[in-house]
């Protein structure tokens, strides 16, 4: 006889959708699809999350640091830049910080504060992305990846996905 237990089944803990508009290679100032980015259950976003520290040396305990300020960052890839900062609103209970979405890095990312998590699941809609493609951007299509410390919390500067969604297909004039 074979035994088979099963210790965890790690699952994200958010979903995200957009759409696919025709974004033109080399021209500013272009609407994509909206985004709308879904936890899968309720207080998936954290406002003060404890963060993993990726550089502690001393392999023998975990080591983590408190109350850093919960972000979510929706980073556009290489050669592609928000023209705008775009509206958000919430369906549900998580309140975001609306002083304190802004875009960042060379405007290639938007980044939004998370101020307390959700009591139930909650949907956050990103419209009226207005986003440049330079020449260097390939034909196809175009994702956004949604990341931050308020999502995952392996370390500060965390520069993997949790998850990515199309929001555009790029398209040579």
């Amino acid at each position: 006889d074979e035994t088979k237990l099963v210790l965890a089944k790690v699952a994200k803990p958010i979903t995200a959708t957009g759409g696919s508009n025709e974004l033109i290679i080399g021209e500013a100032n272009q609407a994509a699809a909206d985004l709308v980015i879904t936890e899968v259950a309720k207080g998936m976003f954290h406002g003060n999350p404890t963060i993993m520290d990726n550089d502690n040396t001393d392999k023998t305990a975990a080591a983590t640091t408190s109350n850093n300020t919960g972000y979510i960052v929706i980073d556009a890839p290489s050669g592609v830049i928000f023209a705008d900062k775009p509206t958000v609103t919430v369906d549900g209970n998580l309140k975001l910080d609306s002083e304190d979405i802004d875009l960042i890095n060379s405007d290639n990312q938007l980044r939004i504060r998370v101020k307390t998590a959700s009591t139930e699941a909650s949907k956050i809609t990103v419209s009226g992305i207005k986003l440049t493609v330079d020449r260097t951007v390939p034909v196809g299509d175009l994702s956004l990846a949604i990341t931050g410390t308020a999502i995952d919390r392996v370390s500060e500067d965390n520069e993997d996905a949790v998850v990515k969604a199309v929001v555009g297909k790029v398209v040579t004039p």
